[in-house]
């Protein structure tokens, strides 16, 4: 079995690698021009807090879409009991059939939800199935209500930007690093989703940054969000956010350097 680095021999291979530690009492010239191990653990730190402030829009949306599903189900559907639908979800298209299957074997394995899971595991309703779902269950409905009931053009718009959303989500949850590659060629879109640019242009985000993968999964956050917060829940999240711009700046060692 290879045998652990001590702390003093780590550091040693970490400065052999170029990095030094001047900001964080030692130093070393390196390999790697003007970079200090200091700027990585700030960078992770960001980008930590950055995941959690995501993370909480993604669980906005999340709530926020599925209060539009059942006020559209119950106000302009009034011949849906709430049941036919989640079935023929469930009969519809190959992915409703997964993501249904999924849901009811985690609503079975839930030690939370036992009583639910007695009660409706056999034939949920759609506020129960709605309640229980994955963020990814939630997109397949939502792109399956849009196309086989009477929808609103504020529906549809979400339900063409949700899968994508669902990327910051998942990226988030899973503790992804977010500004890892933010631009980088490997994640070029040759062509980009028409629906962001429309969005780009109106809050004024650069032409040429939309053409990248994590760029249209933040775009489309965003706009989510926007449309369907409150104005009090938009004051709340806006202040964290620009809090968390403030974090950014804290230190100026990033304005001539490229890490």
């Amino acid at each position: 079995m290879k045998r652990k680095l001590t702390t003093e021999e780590l550091i040693t291979h970490i400065k052999r690698k170029g990095i030094t530690f001047n900001h964080m009492t030692k130093d070393e010239n390196g390999k790697y021009e003007d970079l200090d191990f200091a700027y990585l653990t700030d960078l992770a730190a960001i980008d930590m807090q950055l995941r959690q402030f995501l993370l909480e829009l993604c669980l906005d949306v999340e709530h926020g879409v599925k209060v539009l599903l059942l006020n559209r189900i119950s106000d302009y559907l009034p011949n849906e009991d709430g049941y036919k639908i989640v079935q023929d979800f469930r009969n519809g298209p190959d992915f409703g059939s997964r993501q249904y299957e999924l849901t009811i074997d985690n609503l079975k394995h839930n030690q939370y939800l036992k009583e639910m899971s007695r009660k409706y595991s056999q034939n949920p309703p759609v506020w129960v199935f709605l309640e229980i779902v994955s963020f990814g269950g939630l997109t397949a409905f939502t792109e399956y209500f849009c196309n086989n009931r009477k929808t609103t053009k504020k529906l549809e718009k979400i339900s063409s930007l949700l899968r994508y959303c669902k990327n910051i989500r998942n990226a988030c949850a899973h503790n992804t690093p977010i500004l890892v590659n933010l631009f980088s060629n490997s994640d070029r879109l040759d062509k980009r989703p028409r629906i962001i640019q429309g969005i780009s242009n109106n809050i004024g985000i650069p032409n040429q940054d939309t053409y990248y993968e994590k760029m249209v999964d933040l775009i489309s956050l965003f706009y989510i969000h926007k449309s369907i917060q409150s104005e009090l829940l938009g004051k709340f999240q806006y202040n964290k956010g620009q809090k968390l711009i403030q974090r950014f700046h804290r230190h100026d060692w990033y304005e001539k350097k490229k890490i």
